[in-house]
């Protein structure tokens, strides 16, 4: 099997988590959430674990959203900031 055959039969990273509410975080609590510490976000009506993307829609790992509304990491992504 070729490099590119191979590149095409990936599944996206998140694919296993797709049943899980989604969360998109701005910038500003995206680099707090990435270096583990929780953030509070307006508009989360959820609460238990979710997908947390970046503003890119780039997928960076899962998040427990509590009662009060605060987002903690769970399972995070190393994240190239350069894209």
């Amino acid at each position: 099997m070729n490099l590119e055959r191979r590149d095409a039969s990936l599944l996206p990273v998140d694919s296993l988590v797709q049943a899980l509410p989604e969360i998109l975080l701005e910038d500003e609590n995206c680099s707090n959430f990435l270096h583990g510490n929780a953030i509070s976000q307006a508009m989360t009506p959820i609460c238990g674990i979710a997908r947390i993307y970046n503003m890119k829609q780039m997928f960076i790992g899962l998040g427990e959203i509590t009662a009060e509304g605060k987002i903690k990491p769970k399972r995070l992504l190393s994240v190239c900031t350069a894209q």
